[in-house]
């Protein structure tokens, strides 16, 4: 066996591996693994959200897709614009950068 392996453990919401540092010894090192995905108001102001979203969604104020039809034209709707990730040990961090729906585009989602 190689003196380095690895075992992922699942919890909720995160993902633990359980590496095996030193064979002879038997020390375990664990290192976290957590993803965090945010959205970006077109104001700067940002909120964390519980999933990924693709380019394009049309989403509420809360980050929540919108299923089409929409029911009318006058709701506070955002699209999804561009997705940045940002990496660093351990910690992945996704950012959704929202652009507001005028009314008029709108129209074209509507029963």
């Amino acid at each position: 066996m190689n003196s380095r392996q690895f075992f992922p453990v699942y919890y909720t919401g995160v993902k633990l591996f359980n590496q095996l540092v030193n064979r002879k010894k038997k020390k375990y090192a664990f290192t976290m693994y957590m993803e965090e995905f945010y959205i970006v108001f077109p104001e700067g102001d940002t909120q964390e959200i519980q999933r990924r979203i693709r380019i394009n969604t049309l989403v509420d104020v809360n980050g929540n897709p919108l299923s089409l039809p929409l029911p009318t034209n006058r709701m506070v709707v955002f699209r999804v614009a561009r997705v940045q990730q940002k990496e660093s040990n351990g910690l992945s961090e996704t950012y959704h950068y929202l652009e507001l729906v005028s009314a008029r585009e709108l129209l074209e989602f509507c029963e």
